[in-house]
Order: structure tokens, then C-alpha cells, then sequence
């Protein structure tokens, strides 16, 4: 027994240095996160995820000493690669608060030698990055100190540290070892996934508190899945120029657009009834007759990729059909002869979350961008306005042409959302002494965080009207809904999205799934096309899903196409909702039964 001891404990012994060091290249973010949560230190590995992270770090950490004790090379290899992804992960964090991720790897593979001179250009020399060498210069330095020392420590280990410390050390890195190599059943879950989304699923805490091998094992992993599946995205989107797609009202000019909100809460919303004026300026536009508003429309999932993916593709869920293997309506509308532009405040290249990742992909991915835009931008601001400005400076250079379709996907009232509104006498109107509510949890100071959630979609409704206000003049029709929805003290004492899917709790699953849809008509197209003013008037209280929409886009910019099933056209006289099947397996029109 001794022996195998001796033989298990050698490696550390002789590079002891080469250990820590390497622990502490692979845990930044780990270990910060794990510092921050000092009420969970003693939670076991399911409930504090972060603990099977920094097990898994010490097993990567005593494999790679045992290599290095073996054969020396791997040193010197191990602590360039290692210094790489330490630094890389510091740089994306303090630069961009990412990390290493699917995204951020995407960007490497398909940036030009000319891109990165304009990087370079823009980042190396700035204070942040001094930051992100400062430290990789630090951890180096200390790492040679320690490794100059690395014989002096062996035999300090040996002959000076008290029996009882080496023991406890002893102990603890035995418990850390097991719960490591017990933790190495994620690998196999991982590499059984076979899409993105069960990635998500598998993915337990976001990499934010992902050891960085970790991390980049699933953002290759992810990479992989999504290159297959945008494969087939691009193929399906591709099969559009074998279709047959033409424009049916003749030399008329057509004005369509999306406007795409995030973490619409629909009972927040006075169009909905809520107590508080939010939503003052569509209410005015209802009033006059020229808003629509639909009370029966849901989204798939409260997920902004798995919602927006569906929702531009022209699969039904509810059908069992896959958003990759239908193409990606955009593309139609400009096969149709449509200008589509694409303004997306969303859209950020570094980001960190594999959702965004799937999303952007596919969305902004170079060949879907050739297929199915004519000018597409990314964020611009944290302030929704400043999107449509540009948008509004775009067009001062680049005229509208008769046929336009355009795209806004909006912050919204995304987390948090009082970074997402003006902080000025207009938007700041609502107080915490405003909210009415009487629940228990309910404090002054989460009553604040309410009124600021209410404020900001205050701002949401000027943001939508201020796009109205562009095309009053024009043959122009808007369609606005949000991706989810989501919960700021309404269902319990918290705020965001925390579903928990096997309880199919009916409760739950319409406040996060519910969401706010409306239609605008421009007066002229009122005066135009009073038939689909009709039917909008008839199908307000029709029940629908959002992965329905290109069906009802298309009629309303009198596209004839193959792909157009008025089955599902929520406008058509014979519509038939297809099932409505949220989280993949719950049926929402049969809950509670």
C-alpha cells in the first residue's frame, strides 16, 4: 500500500510547482465564481456545479504532472498551451467580458489577416489589455520563481511540513481526485449529444464557471454540431431558388416589418390590461383602428435562439418538423424581389452563451447572410432608439426601394432592464410607491426593481412607435412580438426565467410563454387591402405559435409561394392551429387537464 502511495504521490512531490501552477492557469473563472458563492462552499457536486469543475481542473491538473514528470517536454509544451488559453480566457474577459466559447472560436476561424491588423490596431495598446499582459506576465514570473525553487520545495514537502498538513493535503486532494474522475461522466453525455440544443441542456451552469478545458472541449464540440446543422440550415434555405416565389399585387410598393421584442412580459403590458400605462402610444393606435391586437399567441420555449430560430425558419414544431431541414424565410422575401435588411441589437461576435452562438450562426452566418439579406447591422447601442436611427441613417444614403422587408430584433426589456431605458423625466415615470401588488416577498426594494422592468417596457412602447411613425405615410404593415417571456416577482420570489419542465406547471409555462403580439397597418394599406384588414379584425382571439409566422408574412406582403401553407396562416379562412407544443414534449392547449 505504501508503494502505491509513494508511486501516486511522486509525481506531486518532484512538481509540486508544475501542479499548482497548472490548477491555477485552468480555474480563473472557476475559482472567482466559486469565491463569490461562499453560502454554497459545502453543497455536494449536483448542486453547486462549479465544485465538479475545479475537481475536474485538479485531474487534468495531476495527468498533465505526471506526463511532465515523465517526460520533460510536456513541460515546457503544457505551459505554452496552457498560457494561451489563460490568456486568451483573461483577454476575452477583461476586453469583452466573454470567454473562450463557440462564437468567439467561430471569429478566429473566419477572420481575414486584414481583420485582425484592424484588432490589433484597436485593442492591443489599450489599458485593458496592459491588463491582460500585466497578469500573463505575473503568472509567468511567479511560475519561474517557483520552478527555480521546485528542488528546495520537494525536499521542504519531505522533511519540513508538518505530518498532520500533508496528511489533510493528502486527504483533500484524494477527494478532490475521486470526485474528478466521478465527474468525468459528463464527457461521454457531452459527446452523446447530437444537436445544440441538447448541449444546453447537457451544459449544467454556463462557462462562466467552467474549468477552461472544459470549456473548450464543449465549444469545439459545439462548433462541430452547429457547422452540421447549418449545413443542412443552408441547404433547406438554398432550395428556395428551386421553388417558385413571385409578388402578387402587381406594380404596388410594399413596406413589411418584423420587429422582433426580448423578455416581453404580456402582463405587463396595458394593451393586455396591466394597471400601469406602459404601452400609452399603441394604445392610441388601437384606439384609432390601425392596431391589432392578438390575446392567443405563444412561443415555443423561453429561449431567445431556440425562439428566434423557429420563428424565421418555415418548420412547425407542432408538425414535428426541425427549423434546419425548412429554409429560412428571409431568403423568400428576397427571392420575391424584397430589399431585406437585418438590424439586429443583439448581435454580438463575442459572445459567451452557446445559445447565442446557434443563433448568430445561423442568422448572421455568411452564406445565409448572401442568401437573405441586402444590408444587415449589428448592435449599435444598449438603447433600442439608436438601432432605428441607424437604420434611419442608412436609408438617407441607401434609399427604400419599392419592395422592402426589414428586420429589427430589439434589446427589449432584456436583463437588466433598467440599462435599457433613458434614465429621464419620460422613462423614469414609474416608482416602487406605484406597484400595488401585495404579495409577501415583495419588498420596497424589489417593488423598485418592478417599476424599472415597467419603465422600461414604457421605453419598448416608444421605440415600437417611433418605427410606426417612419412609415405612417406608406403602404406599410408592422408586425412586433417578443421571443418570450419572463417573470419579475409575478409567479414567485424571483426575477428571469426558472422553469422547472417536469412539473408542467400551467402557471409557469404561460407566464414565460405567453407573449405579446400586434399587427399595424399603415392607413394607406388599410385603404389597400381591406380583406386582410378583415381578417385581422377576425382573428385576433385565434390561438397561435410563433413558429407559425412566415405564413402570415408572407400574405401580408402578397407573396404566392410553395412554402406558403395558408393551413397555417393564422389570417386564412382555413386556418387550423397545428399543435402547440412547448419544451419539446408539453402540449400547451391540453395543460391543467
Amino acid at each position: 500500500m505504501k508503494s502505491i502511495l509513494k508511486m501516486f504521490l511522486n509525481p506531486i512531490k518532484n512538481e509540486f510547482p508544475f501542479l499548482i501552477c497548472v490548477y491555477f492557469l485552468l480555474i480563473p473563472r472557476t475559482l472567482f465564481f466559486f469565491i463569490c458563492n461562499p453560502q454554497r462552499w459545502f453543497d455536494n457536486f449536483e448542486q453547486f456545479p462549479t465544485l465538479r469543475f475545479l475537481a475536474l481542473s485538479l485531474l487534468y491538473s495531476y495527468f498533465l504532472t505526471i506526463l511532465a514528470y515523465k517526460i520533460k517536454w510536456i513541460k515546457f509544451f503544457a505551459y505554452i498551451v496552457l498560457y494561451l488559453l489563460f490568456f486568451a480566457n483573461i483577454y476575452l474577459a477583461i476586453n469583452f467580458n466573454a470567454a473562450i466559447s463557440p462564437n468567439s472560436l467561430l471569429l478566429l476561424f473566419e477572420t481575414t489577416t486584414a481583420e485582425i491588423q484592424d484588432f490589433l490596431y484597436t485593442y492591443a495598446f489599450s489599458v485593458r489589455s496592459y491588463i491582460a499582459y500585466a497578469s500573463l506576465l505575473l503568472i509567468i514570473s511567479l511560475n519561474i520563481y517557483f520552478e527555480s525553487k521546485r528542488d528546495q520545495i520537494s525536499v521542504w514537502i519531505t522533511t519540513k511540513l508538518p505530518s498532520i498538513y500533508k496528511k489533510s493535503l493528502i486527504i483533500l486532494f484524494f477527494l478532490f481526485f475521486l470526485g474528478g474522475v466521478y465527474e468525468l461522466r459528463l464527457f461521454p453525455q457531452l459527446f452523446s449529444c447530437k444537436s445544440i440544443e441538447e448541449v444546453d441542456k447537457w451544459n449544467p451552469v454556463g462557462k462562466s464557471s467552467m474549468d477552461i478545458i472544459t470549456n473548450f472541449i464543449m465549444s469545439l464540440y459545439d462548433l462541430h454540431l452547429m457547422g452540421e446543422v447549418l449545413s443542412k440550415a443552408v441547404d433547406a434555405t438554398n432550395q428556395i431558388n428551386k421553388g417558385q416565389s413571385s409578388y402578387i399585387l402587381g406594380d404596388d410598393s410594399c413596406n413589411v416589418i418584423l420587429v422582433i421584442g426580448e423578455s416581453f412580459i404580456k402582463n405587463h403590458s396595458s394593451l393586455y390590461g396591466y394597471y400601469l400605462k406602459t404601452n400609452p402610444r399603441l394604445e392610441k393606435e388601437k384606439d384609432s383602428g390601425r392596431l391589432f391586437v392578438f390575446t392567443n399567441v405563444i412561443t415555443s420555449i423561453a429561449n431567445t435562439s431556440t425562439s428566434v430560430r423557429n420563428m424565421l425558419s418555415c418548420n412547425s414544431i407542432g408538425n414535428g418538423e426541425k427549423w434546419y431541414e425548412y429554409p429560412y424565410f428571409p431568403a423568400i422575401f428576397k427571392q420575391t424581389g424584397y430589399k431585406v435588411y437585418f438590424w439586429d441589437n443583439q448581435f454580438k461576435p463575442t459572445s459567451n452563451a452557446s445559445y447565442d452562438f446557434s443563433l448568430n450562426a445561423y442568422i448572421h452566418g455568411n452564406k445565409i447572410v448572401e442568401l437573405s439579406y441586402d444590408a444587415e447591422q449589428g448592435q449599435v447601442s444598449m438603447l433600442d432608439e439608436e438601432l432605428v436611427d441607424h437604420f434611419v441613417e442608412h436609408c438617407k444614403t441607401n434609399p427604400l426601394e419599392r419592395l422592402n422587408f426589414a428586420i429589427f430584433h430589439l434589446q427589449g426589456q432584456h436583463f437588466a432592464p433598467k440599462n435599457r431605458y433613458p434614465h429621464n423625466g419620460e422613462f423614469d415615470l414609474f416608482k416602487s410607491s406605484d406597484i400595488k401588488r401585495k404579495e409577501t416577498w415583495l419588498t420596497e426594494r424589489k417593488k423598485q426593481k418592478i417599476a424599472e422592468y415597467d419603465n422600461c417596457t414604457l421605453y419598448n412602447d416608444s421605440v415600437i412607435y417611433k418605427i410606426l411613425e417612419l412609415y405612417k405615410c406608406e403602404n406599410t404593415i408592422v408586425v412586433y412580438l417578443s421571443d418570450h417571456s419572463e417573470t419579475v416577482y409575478d409567479v414567485g420570489d424571483y426575477t428571469g426565467r426558472r422553469l422547472d419542465l417536469t412539473s408542467k406547471d400551467p402557471q409557469l409555462i404561460h407566464q414565460f410563454n405567453d407573449i405579446p403580439f400586434v399587427v399595424w397597418c399603415s392607413d394607406l394599406y388599410m385603404k389597400k387591402h381591406p380583406d386582410i384588414v378583415y381578417a385581422l379584425q377576425q382573428s385576433t382571439n385565434k390561438p397561435m405559435m410563433a413558429d407559425n409566422l412566415c405564413h402570415m408574412l408572407m400574405r401580408l406582403g402578397g407573396i404566392k409561394s410553395n412554402y406558403y401553407n395558408k393551413d397555417r396562416d393564422i389570417l386564412s379562412e382555413t386556418y387550423s392551429c397545428p399543435p402547440r407544443i412547448v419544451y419539446d414534449s408539453i402540449f400547451y392547449d391540453k395543460l391543467g387537464e
